[in-house]
C-alpha cells in the first residue's frame, strides 16, 4: 500500500507530510493515516527491494530511495491536470 502521514495533531497547518510504503499487514496505521494506492503489477519486485536497504541505529536509510517515474494506473480525478516538476537546469 501507499500512504501519507503528517507530522502529527500537535503541528496546527505544518504542511509537513511524507509518502510511505508498507509491505505487511499494519492495524496500527488504520485511522491514522491516509491511504491512496497500492504497487501492482512487475513494480511489486521494486518494492521488495525497499526491505533490502542499509539503515543506521535510528533506521534511517543510508542512501534513501527516489521515486523517478511512477505511472499512475488508474487516476479517479479526471479533472486535474498533473504537473511536472523538472529538476536541474
Amino acid at each position: 500500500m501507499i500512504a501519507m502521514a503528517n507530522a502529527g495533531e500537535d503541528i496546527k497547518d505544518d504542511n509537513g507530510s511524507q509518502f510511505f510504503f508498507t509491505l505487511s499487514f499494519t492495524p496500527e496505521l488504520q485511522n491514522k493515516h491516509t491511504i491512496f494506492g497500492e504497487v501492482t503489477g512487475e513494480s511489486i519486485y521494486s518494492m521488495l527491494k525497499l526491505e533490502e536497504i542499509v539503515v543506521d541505529e535510528n533506521d534511517e536509510p543510508h542512501y534513501p530511495p527516489r521515486l523517478i517515474k511512477p505511472i499512475l494506473l488508474n487516476n479517479p480525478f479526471f479533472d486535474i491536470i498533473p504537473r511536472i516538476i523538472r529538476t536541474g537546469k
